[in-house]
């Protein structure tokens, strides 16, 4: 299962580039506006068994891009992964009273792992401020920026959870995000279930959930 990242970022990125125009996304150094977990369900015994069927959850805020995936994911050939059918399916859209890790989170520094030299307000603000820049980039639209985006925040992981990605080792956290009724707190916490928290979204970092009220 160490690779499983890996294996699919690669996959992904052929089923992204059989679109030329898109070619262009996945070279850029850009917001991508999608992301994914990793496969499901697993196993006891932390192995991906051959002939055995499991799922995979891409999300987007792009329509077009959704039906990209959907369409071409079953045309790629790929020596490990064989695609049997895919779907497209819209979130529906609800008070979100908390968004939750599903794969760590990434916050990039010049200097490492965050923990080591920023304070714990910094990370968070990093974490609105990441999803306030992408909101900005997808829609065009201005932001105000002074509200409160969550009302509390819990780690759900003691120490940092390390992650090997291209014979790299990261180091990443899981959150529960506990969200302001605020209207554009909702409006980011739903756009979060398309594009990620904070950074690596498109290598399978950010990934969240979310839990409403009823």
């Amino acid at each position: 299962m160490e690779k499983t990242m890996e294996v699919l970022c690669k996959f992904l990125d052929n089923v992204l580039c059989q679109k030329e125009e898109l070619i262009g996304l996945h070279n850029a150094k850009k917001y991508k506006n999608y992301c994914f977990n990793s496969l499901y369900p697993t196993s006891s015994d932390k192995v991906y068994h051959k002939n055995k069927r499991y799922q995979l959850q891409i999300r987007t805020t792009d329509r077009e891009l959704a039906q990209h995936f959907a369409n071409q994911a079953v045309r790629v050939k790929d020596r490990i992964i064989k695609v049997i059918e895919t779907s497209v399916q819209m979130l529906p859209k609800r008070t979100i009273y908390k968004l939750y890790s599903i794969s760590p989170c990434m916050l990039k520094t010049d200097y490492g792992y965050w923990r080591s030299y920023l304070p714990e307000a910094n990370f968070l603000e990093a974490v609105k401020s990441n999803l306030i820049k992408k909101y900005k980039d997808f829609t065009g639209q201005l932001v105000d920026e002074d509200f409160s985006f969550f009302e509390r925040i819990e780690f759900i992981n003691r120490k940092p959870i390390l992650c090997a990605y291209k014979n790299v080792s990261l180091l990443g956290d899981k959150l529960d995000l506990y969200i302001s009724e605020h209207p554009m707190a909702q409006e980011l916490a739903y756009f979060a279930l398309g594009v990620g928290i904070l950074e690596g979204n498109a290598r399978g970092f950010g990934f969240v959930n979310d839990k409403w009220k009823k």
